[in-house]
């Protein structure tokens, strides 16, 4: 069952039906509208404006990319920091693309978030050739986890997984 599901998962996602949902975590109507705009011909995008919504969101139909603005994730978080790889909406879905928002300011944070697993960052004001340029390598991250996810299932042997390393938190 897990081989099939695997292999099933990156089927749906060769043939386009994964990454439909994507939730935008902002409050800046004007970024929520362009990535609309961008993506809206073959995804449903949704909004929330603060991080307890869009964890009911998630909770009740998780999504497939959560596009956030790095000061919303970290309101609600330990002191110390904002860490990517403790997140909940990670916890929940370790296969959900994360894509942080953020201004320049805020850009080491957000490289932080890509070095911890996020698919990668985009820098406010948001234009629509970042978003273009990001999508492609968000498919392919995505495709290469679904694919090693699969090659994990069938090939290797329960004494490998020691020796091998991963962020995701399911391969080790």
């Amino acid at each position: 069952p897990a081989l099939f599901s695997a292999f099933l998962r990156c089927q749906l996602y060769i043939t386009g039906i994964i990454m439909k949902d994507i939730l935008v975590l902002t409050q800046r109507a004007e970024d929520f509208s362009l990535i609309t705009s961008v993506v809206s011909d073959s995804s449903t995008v949704r909004q929330a404006g603060d991080i307890d919504t869009a964890q009911q969101m998630h909770s009740r139909t998780p999504f497939d990319m959560i596009m956030a603005d790095i000061e919303l994730l970290e309101q609600n978080l330990d002191p110390d920091g904002f860490s990517f790889s403790k997140h909940p909406f990670v916890k929940a879905n370790s296969f959900v693309q994360f894509v942080v928002l953020c201004d320049k300011k805020h850009a080491g944070c957000a490289t932080k978030a890509v070095a911890e697993g996020a698919a990668g960052y985009i820098l406010y004001p948001v234009q629509k050739r970042d978003i273009r340029l990001l999508l492609p390598s968000v498919h392919r991250t995505l495709s290469r986890d679904f694919e090693l996810d699969y090659l994990r299932d069938r090939f290797w042997k329960t004494e490998w997984l020691e020796v091998i390393r991963s962020k995701n938190h399911r391969m080790k």
